[in-house]
């Protein structure tokens, strides 16, 4: 029988050494998720922490890793999805609008994203830099990282 950590609940009410081995792991992964990879924790301090030994907290996140594994779908559009919208958004939490935008359009890009229009127009010099172009949640991240709001004049100029 396997257990999915990314659904278990964790008592942060509870002191993490008198978690079960579950909840451990569970954390360990809440940890990891959060570290961004598992090279970026100390193991020792988590040892400590959870008042266990460093080698069980390595054992630990292997065990995690194998559950992963088992929980892994072939939903990779979700996964990659449910990235990107965490990133934006932390991105954009912490302030880093430009940063969020950059994100965005690496992923319009790698989506193969072209906006639609309803008729071709003949593209102007300032056509391209028009955010009215863009869609509408492209437009408000826009927006929001050069601190105005949309106009019916462009945005940028060439």
């Amino acid at each position: 029988m396997s257990t999915n950590y990314l659904d278990t609940n964790v008592p942060r009410d509870k002191d993490p050494a008198d978690y079960t081995y579950v909840e451990r792991r569970a954390d360990l992964l809440d940890r990891i998720i959060a570290a961004g990879s598992r090279k970026n924790i100390h193991q020792a301090r988590l040892a400590e922490v959870y008042d266990v030994s460093p080698a069980q907290v390595s054992k630990d996140i292997a065990r995690i890793g194998e559950e992963i594994a088992d929980h892994l779908t072939d939903d990779i559009e979700l996964q990659t999805l449910t990235m990107y919208e965490h990133t934006v958004s932390q991105l954009q939490d912490d302030g880093r609008y430009k940063a969020a935008w950059d994100v965005h359009c690496d992923f319009l890009e790698w989506v193969g994203y072209e906006p639609t229009t309803e008729k071709e127009t003949e593209p102007t010099p300032t056509h391209q830099d028009d955010i009215r172009d863009l869609p509408p949640e492209t437009q408000h991240l826009f927006t929001q990282w050069a601190g105005q709001e949309p106009t019916d004049e462009p945005a940028l100029q060439g």
